[in-house]
């Protein structure tokens, strides 16, 4: 049966974190590990950096090709939408930033997207579909969708009612898509 999944591309689709780490490590000569981070607000992990240093690197087209896939996401991706699901990409971005974000990540690595496939939005609970995935709790509180929450090391201590799901690889989201699990009662 046909589905709408929409998800998330920074840290669901994609190593942001792991880049954006590396790269505010190497600029500002800090030492910062990716797994430290335990909270989504960059800004308590770089206490000493201004927010501009902070998401400077988002805004240059080049940092986004040393961005990678997460494991198995194409995959996944791939068969979902092959099973004639409709996959949306819901992303909070700006717009100014957006070509090279998608231009030099998401189209290199998933060429089976387009621009009818992306969503720009900070709110992503206004998206009528089935399966909502996203890192970030915050994102799913409203949404009438099945809330699938990526696991990251920045959301551990995250609402449990925020979400339905906390998924941690692109199979186990695939496995409840084709399972047809739907929200859990809590």
């Amino acid at each position: 049966m046909y589905k709408v999944i929409v998800t998330d591309f920074d840290d669901v689709m994609n190593n942001l974190l792991c880049a954006w780490v590396n790269t505010l490590n190497n600029l500002y000569n800090c030492n910062v590990k990716y797994n430290e981070i335990k909270e989504w607000d960059m800004s308590k992990s770089y206490p000493t950096l201004s927010h501009s240093q902070i998401v400077n690197p988002l805004t240059i087209s080049s940092f986004w090709e040393k961005v990678t896939p997460k494991e198995d996401a194409i995959e996944y991706l791939y068969k979902l939408k092959e099973e004639q699901n409709r996959v949306v990409v819901a992303t909070s971005t700006y717009y100014e930033d957006a070509q090279g974000k998608f231009n030099n990540c998401l189209f290199k690595h998933f060429p089976f997207l387009n621009y009818r496939d992306i969503i720009i939005t900070y709110q992503k609970d206004l998206i009528k579909c089935d399966y909502l995935i996203d890192d970030y709790e915050h994102n799913l509180k409203y949404s009438s969708a099945t809330r699938l929450l990526f696991d990251t090391c920045h959301n551990q201590n995250c609402n449990i009612q925020f979400y339905d799901y906390r998924v941690y690889d692109w199979k186990q989201i695939y496995d409840i898509v084709k399972e047809g699990k739907i929200r859990c009662k809590k």
